[in-house]
Formats: structure tokens, C-alpha cells, sequence
């Protein structure tokens, strides 16, 4: 007596099973990207950087600022080398030290003359980053100190010449002529 097995139908399912599931994966893969560019391109319109660091040298999203002022190739991927990435990192160290967690900030220059202000935050096992560019702020501060100093000093020569005179009225020795004469200066 020989058994037969038929095996179309079991297979047949197991095909089915297989499609269906590669569909749904493929679906839920691009609906979470979707959602998850969705959810950054809020922040691509910001008037400011914005850097979310997941691992110890690895981008997850940098918004279009922050790429410009830093010089970042692409959105998501390694920290390129730069002189800012150590300061950067000790900043991150500072974040994750047992205790209490203080938000870091941290005034540094860029090539081509730029400033830049970070402020590091946590943000679970992320750090979150954001940046101004303060390269105009801080010229316009300089030039208004300048301009003070300036300001200053073209104040204190007339005002110097005029206590001069004052001190010279004032002497006890002082002729009527000489008096009159720093008077008329």
C-alpha cells in the first residue's frame, strides 16, 4: 500500500503566508519612514540647527541649518571631522555622567570667521542639539564696544582741557590777565 501526500495546498498556503507578510513588512517599512520624515521636516523650516545625536559618532537627523553652519554632508549619518566634534563630545560625556544633568552650552568658532552657540540637552538615550549662528551678534557687539570706547575718548580730550582750565582759575597765584586769557582759549 503506498501513501500519497498531496503537498499543493500546504505549500500553496505557505506561499500565501510568505507574500502577505513580505507585503505587510514592506507596508509598515514605508509608512514608518513616511511618518518619521513627516515628523522631521517640522523642524527642516527652523530658524535654527538642529542635531539629534543617537550613538557616540553617529547623526540620526540634522535639519538644513545646522548642516550649513556646520559643514554636515548629509542629514543622517557619521559626524563629519571637525575641530568642533571634540568639544561637541565632551559636552555629550558631561550629559551622561552619573548625578545630577545639566544642559550644556557652549559659544565656539567655525571656519570662515563664524560663531556659533550649541545647547546640548538629553533627550533619552539620544542627545539633542541645538545651534545659532551668532556671527552677527557678535560683530555688532564688537562694534558697539568699539564705538563706546571711541565715543569715550573723543568725550574725555574736551572735557580734560576744560578741567585744565578750571584747575588753572582756581590757582591762588593766578594774574587777572592770565585768568582772563585761559578763559578766552
Amino acid at each position: 500500500m503506498m501513501f500519497v501526500l498531496d503537498l499543493r495546498w500546504p505549500v500553496f498556503g505557505f506561499l500565501l503566508l510568505f507574500s502577505v507578510t513580505t507585503l505587510l513588512a514592506i507596508w509598515l517599512d514605508r509608512r514608518l519612514r513616511w511618518r518619521r520624515a513627516e515628523g522631521w521636516a517640522a523642524w527642516d523650516q527652523a530658524p535654527f540647527g538642529l542635531l539629534v545625536l543617537d550613538g557616540p559618532r553617529t547623526v540620526c537627523y540634522a535639519n538644513p541649518y545646522a548642516c550649513r553652519l556646520l559643514d554636515i554632508a548629509s542629514p543622517a549619518g557619521p559626524l563629519p571631522e571637525a575641530d568642533w566634534r571634540p568639544l561637541l563630545e565632551q559636552d555629550r560625556q558631561a550629559m551622561r555622567a552619573p548625578g545630577p544633568v545639566f544642559n550644556r552650552t557652549r559659544t565656539l568658532h567655525l571656519p570662515e570667521e563664524r560663531i556659533a552657540r550649541w545647547w546640548v540637552a538629553r533627550w533619552g538615550s539620544r542627545e539633542i542639539v541645538f545651534l545659532l549662528d551668532v556671527t552677527a551678534q557678535q560683530r555688532a557687539e564688537q562694534i558697539a564696544g568699539h564705538l563706546l570706547s571711541d565715543l569715550s575718548h573723543e568725550l574725555r580730550t574736551p572735557l580734560a582741557t576744560i578741567l585744565t582750565h578750571l584747575e588753572v582759575l582756581l590757582l591762588p597765584s593766578l594774574s587777572t590777565e592770565l585768568g582772563q586769557q585761559s578763559l578766552h582759549l
